[in-house]
């Protein structure tokens, strides 16, 4: 029996080295991570800190004059973020898809400008395709809080609910900036990764960037519920508001809770492409689920602007919700393997067409036109010559450098 035990003591050990090792690396490989997030994030966040820090600093002055002022800013704000920036924020999510994929798989070629050809539009309606989709997936976002904003309006005494709404979604949209700059990083992590070919890493990214941010947006809604009395002062000094302030931020707190995952599937889906199938998501979310119930809950059931926090914080519950179903079921090997084949095919087109065609004929074009040059220079200086000689050896000379410029 000593024997055996001493013989199987050695397996032991070596077992729970193993874990141990393994235990490092995965912490290790969680650090490099959580670091090269932030090194991509950082900036993200800095920058929609800096833009956003405008309209809200705008909006707290207009707030101090008085509730109408401010229900005016609110709505206008909105409006023109929802509308204006839509397509722009649509195709730059389509190049951080196409980009992200392009440099993840080396093709550095891919991201560049081919030149004055047709061959520089060939790809035009994929990407137009894919920015639509990317736009419509964003703007479906922006639109729900405009009509969030305007059925808040139709309420009693409009100024306060608008105001109350205004002020939640300006907090709100404050502490989304780390969530967005998480959305632009996850983007470039997977589109990289799938590039690349490595699914495993893109997964592992994934899951990173979600545990960080919901501790994040966590202690953010904690320190929100915390100051719930104190906060609306902030903005504004009527009563009423502030009051109203009070009774709808559980419901804010939930959603900046719900904001830590969204961002994030959200960026994975930009990054991977699936920005068509996450706006079917949103529609169905936002508008059949969050604002159809927010208003049967608000008008039919007379529960005002907290019954209409609660069916759009359902909407986004169920978005949440599927979007962690579609992450769970994504046959990332596939995805890579997709994604590298399509960056391989669109290579296949850069590096077989464009030298052999475009590139030649565009050398040959260039070599042309400097001996054409040298021509007309070589006319000019002969122009002076007026013998007949002269005359026939400046246009023999002239012709001679013309064909060779055509053989060229």
């Amino acid at each position: 029996m000593d024997n055996k035990n001493s013989s199987s003591a050695p397996l032991l050990t070596k077992k729970s080295d193993n874990a141990k090792e393994e235990e490092t690396s995965l912490k290790a490989d969680i650090w490099s991570e959580i670091k090269l997030i932030w090194f991509i994030a950082g900036p993200a966040i800095l920058t929609s800190l800096f833009q956003y820090s405008l309209a809200t600093v705008t909006q707290t002055m207009v707030g101090h004059i008085g509730t109408l002022e401010l229900a005016a800013f609110g709505m206008q704000n909105l409006f023109i973020a929802g509308i204006g920036f839509g397509v722009m924020l649509g195709m730059g999510s389509a190049l951080e898809t196409l980009c992200g994929q392009a440099y993840g798989a080396g093709r550095l070629n891919m991201m560049a400008w081919s030149g004055f050809s047709w061959l520089a539009f060939a790809e035009l309606p994929g990407f137009i395709g894919l920015s639509c989709a990317s736009a419509v997936m964003l703007c479906l976002e922006y639109w729900c809080v405009m009509v969030l904003i305007i059925f808040a309006g139709l309420f009693d005494h409009p100024q306060i609910t608008v105001d109350a709404t205004s002020i939640c979604m300006s907090v709100e949209s404050w502490l989304f900036m780390i969530p967005l700059g998480f959305t632009a990083a996850i983007s470039v992590r997977v589109s990289n990764e799938l590039g690349r070919g490595n699914p495993k890493k893109a997964r592992f990214s994934v899951w990173v960037m979600v545990m960080m941010a919901v501790v994040i947006q966590t202690i953010f809604a904690v320190m929100i519920f915390a100051t719930k009395k104190d906060f609306p002062s902030i903005f504004t000094e009527d009563e009423w508001v502030m009051n109203k302030v009070t009774k709808i931020a559980p419901f804010l707190c939930v959603s900046i809770f719900l904001s830590s995952v969204q961002p994030v599937l959200s960026g994975v889906a930009i990054g991977a492409g699936w920005q068509a199938i996450v706006a079917y998501v949103n529609i169905g979310c936002y508008y059949l689920v969050g604002l159809a119930t927010g208003a049967i809950l608000g008008f039919k059931f007379h529960l005002g602007l907290e019954g209409l926090w609660g069916g759009v914080l359902l909407g986004i519950a169920l978005q949440t919700i599927i979007l962690i179903i579609i992450t769970l079921r994504t046959d990332w090997e596939k995805e890579a393997s997709v994604n590298r084949c399509s960056c391989i095919s669109t290579l296949h087109l850069y590096n077989n067409f464009v030298p052999k065609i475009f590139v030649t004929f565009w050398y040959h074009w260039q070599k042309r036109e400097w001996l054409l040059g040298e021509a007309r220079m070589l006319n000019l200086l002969l122009i002076p010559m007026c013998s007949k000689t002269f005359k026939n050896k400046r246009f023999e000379v002239c012709s001679a450098i013309l064909d060779l410029g055509g053989l060229m």
